[in-house]
């Protein structure tokens, strides 16, 4: 690893870094007690939600972190294994990855309990909107009964503003979070499963809300509709 003449570190203390480090390439550092001079970059690598990686030569690995020992604790290979030296263990990509992850939990779960709260203001912010439309609309709705619309079709059309309203919300949602990854100090990936299911959910959270209004629609006197 590295960016030296050979493609690897050409000597000892020398150190390629994540961009994110904010050391920039020629110039030194100190790590512990270690000076190392900044000799490439690297883009989005990263641990523990924005940690930047620095990547040394082994000896330097061992003289900064193991007092000098000729320990080696992770080795990374291209292909599996058939065998590895007493102590060690092989980890696929996806098992280290759920390792990382893990020391997170913590902060995955709020953020997951976070996102459901987001979702009930969403769904209470619709639900009063439709409230007070339908407050307003009490006479309109009168009017539609006394002509014969049943409550089903009243339902519909409270319905589909809900639906619009979220899905506008939804569509001006996945537009402005494209441009919301300079505002984190830790690199921002959306999963395209998002931007399939935010529509769904949207529905979902607009037809539960307008079911706050149904009572004021289908409950309007047709009376009065003529001034009764």
């Amino acid at each position: 690893m590295g960016l030296g003449p050979n493609g690897v570190f050409s000597g000892s203390g020398q150190v390629v870094d994540d961009i994110g480090a904010g050391a920039a390439v020629g110039t030194q550092i100190t790590v512990g007690a270690m000076p190392l001079r900044v000799v490439g970059q690297v883009a989005d690598r990263t641990m523990m939600a924005g940690t930047p990686i620095l990547y040394m030569s082994l000896h330097d690995a061992q003289a900064l972190a193991l007092g000098g020992a000729a320990l080696v604790t992770a080795v990374v290979t291209r292909g599996i294994p058939t065998t590895v030296p007493p102590g060690l263990a092989v980890l696929s990509n996806q098992a280290v990855e759920q390792s990382d992850l893990a020391h997170l939990s913590g902060a995955v779960s709020s953020i997951n309990n976070s996102k459901i709260m987001m979702w009930l203001v969403a769904a209470m912010i619709v639900a009063a909107l439709l409230y007070v439309s339908a407050l307003q609309r009490v006479r309109d709705f009168a009017v539609l009964k006394a002509l014969g619309a049943s409550s089903l079709a009243l339902f519909g059309s409270l319905a589909l503003q809900a639906v619009v309203v979220t899905l506008f919300a939804a569509a001006f949602a996945m537009v402005v979070c494209n441009f919301m990854g300079g505002l984190f100090s830790q690199p921002v990936a959306i999963p395209g499963i998002a931007f399939a299911t935010l529509p769904a959910i949207a529905v979902a959270v607009g037809l539960i809300a307008s079911l706050v209004a149904l009572r004021r629609a289908t409950g309007a006197d047709p009376a009065t509709a003529f001034g009764g």
